[in-house]
C-alpha cells in the first residue's frame, strides 16, 4: 500500500494504474488508466494519451468489468445482463450452455429479444430470423422533437 501512495500524484497516475494490473485490482487499473489518459488529452499530451490508451486496450481491461458485471447479474438472477455480458466476452460455449439450461424460462417469457439471443446462440436460424420479424414489426420510429427515438416492443401486444 506503500507504493500505492506514492504513486498517487496525479503525474504518476499511470504508473499506479500498472500497479493496481499486477495486484489484480481491475476496477481501481481502468480508473487510473482513464483519469490519467483524460489528463493527458486535456494537458495536450496526445503522445503519452494515445501509448497508454494502447496499453490500456492491450490489456484488455474491459472484459474484468464484463467478467464482474457477469457474477453480479449471475448473482441478482438477471438473464438479460448475462447474455450480453457472455457475448461481450465472446465466450460462445457458456452462453450457449446458459441460454439451453434457460430455455423453458425464456420460452415461457415471450421476450422476443431474449428469445433472438437463444435462437442465435443455439445456432436455430429459422427461429432466430421468425423472432427477427416479429421485433421489426414491433419496431417503431418516434419523433421526439429532437430527433427520432426507436421504440422496440419486445413482447407481442395483447
Amino acid at each position: 500500500r506503500a507504493a500505492v501512495k506514492a504513486l498517487s500524484d496525479p503525474e504518476q497516475l499511470s504508473q499506479l494504474a500498472r500497479l493496481y494490473v499486477d495486484l489484480g485490482e481491475w476496477e481501481q487499473a481502468i480508473g487510473a488508466y482513464c483519469e490519467d489518459i483524460a489528463r493527458m488529452v486535456r494537458d495536450g499530451n496526445l503522445f503519452s494519451a494515445a501509448y497508454y490508451a494502447k496499453e490500456f486496450a492491450e490489456e484488455k481491461l474491459y472484459n474484468r468489468l464484463f467478467e464482474s458485471e457477469l457474477r453480479s447479474r449471475e448473482k441478482a438472477g438477471d438473464l438479460w445482463w448475462q447474455i450480453r455480458c457472455l457475448k461481450e466476452l465472446g465466450w460462445d460455449t457458456e452462453l450457449a450452455a446458459l441460454v439451453k439450461a434457460k430455455r423453458p424460462e425464456i420460452e415461457a417469457s415471450g421476450d422476443y429479444l431474449l428469445l433472438s439471443e437463444m435462437y442465435e446462440a443455439l445456432g436455430e436460424n429459422d427461429q432466430y430470423v421468425e423472432v427477427q420479424k416479429k421485433i421489426a414489426e414491433g419496431t417503431r420510429l418516434v419523433d421526439s422533437g429532437a430527433g427520432p427515438i426507436v421504440g422496440i416492443s419486445r413482447k407481442e401486444s395483447s
